[in-house]
């Protein structure tokens, strides 16, 4: 989907793979993970580099994060411009988490509030 956001919106890009460390808590002990991270390099209209990849918060979820370097005030609006694309995009707005979801990935995990507090940041009402 980011794919075809960005093509349909007139950005120029590459895109690579890569693998992304991550660490998940197990009982009390963080366990170092890696998960494969998608990678795309956007040369026009602005310059930045959004790095996708899931995590499994659980045996049984996956959960996506988005990761965009470096914000500048020469790409913010551009970037904004990407990510307002995105949202309309999804079939739901990606600070909201339903219920299953919750359940699977875990009820307190603090993910929840850092997505709306981000996306907040960019300007969404959240």
């Amino acid at each position: 989907m980011i794919r075809e956001i960005l093509l349909e919106n007139g950005y120029k890009f590459k895109r690579t793979t890569r693998r992304k460390s991550y660490s998940q808590t197990y009982v009390l002990f963080p366990m170092p993970r890696e998960a494969y991270m998608y990678t795309f390099m956007v040369h026009h209209p602005c310059r930045f580099d959004m790095g996708v990849y899931d995590t499994r918060p659980s045996q049984s979820a996956f959960m996506t994060f988005m990761e965009i370097e470096p914000v500048t005030e020469e790409n913010q609006e551009c970037i904004k411009r990407f990510l307002k694309a995105f949202v309309k995009a999804l079939p739901r707005e990606p600070w909201k988490f339903t219920l299953s979801q919750k359940l699977q990935n875990g009820l307190l995990i603090p993910e929840y509030r850092r997505a709306r507090k981000a996306w907040s940041m960019w300007g969404f009402r959240v």
